[in-house]
């Protein structure tokens, strides 16, 4: 079982008997209030959902969803995973990190992208964890990435698994389904007040998608808006619902329902879009978002990686400036966590790689 024995395999109710998952987390991730920043902007009520503290060592939103990635992983025995994203992906990283702890290796396929120093620290992360990485190109990821799924299958070590990009699948965006009802319950304790909006970064769209079906769920009347951070072809309207409906088969199917209920309410669920900041493209740093997350700093103390959250912040600024929001209650789903600190020879790494320690990075995460 991977060094992993079958209780560490674990399902938090009757629902989930269905769902193997492994316990890698720390739940609940804790909800912190912005006064400070939030008086800057002239914003009634901003509260932060602290998701990089879903691990004392590797944190970040993709925990909720390795958890049950990992756990069908032990349960087919398997011993390596294969995936694809850009060269300093958290996706990559994370699953690298947790992976090896679980004693799986990684096959890492990556795209190139811009320089930044949480690029950085991921690569070295997941070089430390024993991730095996492969260039490619957008042309070529593909055919790389079955070509390497193949090849682990043909050496014949164990069983491999391939890890859809960014890790989001209907099994794991089940994961930020139950963050929903993680909410509702800080919600009816009293730990933060009920969000009209819940601001989230638009990558590979499962902490969306995962969390728009869950609210509708736990029966909580407050609207995800999703900031595109990733490609604009890959983050549209249709997608949404397309996979907030998988996310809402994947709970629907756990709780024994023969038929998911979502379809007539699908139009409210999907996350209304911000589709003006990502600037030039992806993994390109905008001024905007890199002056607001600075702000955020010295106001909140929490840092901002500027591919993703500080150009959600910047989105939600403006998104609720744009429509008079001031007044309501927002909640910053709060996804970054630095790589664990890690010593590699830079000097070995191949070429595709040394380039991301040698050429000048775009600055704010320091």
């Amino acid at each position: 079982m991977n060094n992993l024995s079958q209780e560490h395999l674990m399902t938090t109710n009757a629902s989930t008997l269905d769902i193997p998952r492994v316990s890698i987390g720390t739940w609940p991730t804790p909800v912190q209030e912005a006064p400070r920043f939030a008086a800057e902007h002239q914003l009634r009520s901003l509260w932060v959902k602290r998701e990089d503290q879903s691990h004392a060592v590797c944190g970040g939103n993709k925990v909720r969803g390795l958890e049950y990635l990992l756990g069908r992983a032990i349960e087919r025995n398997v011993k390596t995973l294969v995936s694809f994203s850009s060269a300093g992906s958290h996706h990559l990283s994370k699953t690298a990190w947790h992976a090896r702890q679980l004693g799986m290796n990684t096959v890492a396929v990556f795209v190139p992208q811009p320089n930044a120093h949480y690029v950085r620290a991921n690569i070295a992360a997941a070089l430390a964890a024993g991730a095996r990485y492969v260039p490619a190109n957008y042309a070529t990821v593909l055919p790389k990435t079955i070509a390497c799924y193949l090849r682990e299958r043909l050496r014949g070590n164990g069983s491999v698994m391939f890890i859809p990009p960014g890790g989001t699948s209907p099994r794991s965006m089940y994961g930020h389904v139950r963050a929903a009802f993680e909410l509702k319950d800080q919600i009816d304790a009293g730990l933060v007040p009920k969000p009209d909006y819940i601001y989230v970064a638009l990558g590979s769209l499962g902490t969306a998608c995962g969390l728009a079906a869950g609210l509708h769920h736990a029966r909580i009347d407050t609207k995800v808006v999703g900031a595109i951070v990733s490609h604009r072809w890959y983050c549209t309207a249709r997608r949404l619902r397309k996979m907030t409906r998988k996310a809402s088969w994947a709970f629907t199917t756990a709780m024994g329902t023969a038929k998911p209920r979502v379809s007539d309410d699908l139009g409210l669920l999907q996350p209304p879009l911000i589709e003006d900041a990502l600037g030039r493209g992806y993994a390109q740093f905008t001024d905007s978002a890199m002056r607001r997350a600075v702000q955020f700093k010295a106001a909140e103390g929490l840092p901002f990686d500027g591919t993703y959250m500080a150009k959600t912040l910047d989105g939600m600024l403006n998104f609720i400036e744009r429509r008079g929001l001031q007044g309501k209650n927002h909640l910053l789903w709060y996804t970054y966590c630095a790589a664990p600190p890690t010593e590699i020879d830079v000097k070995a790494l191949p070429s595709a790689l040394r380039r991301y320690f040698d050429e000048p990075v775009q600055p704010l995460d320091v």
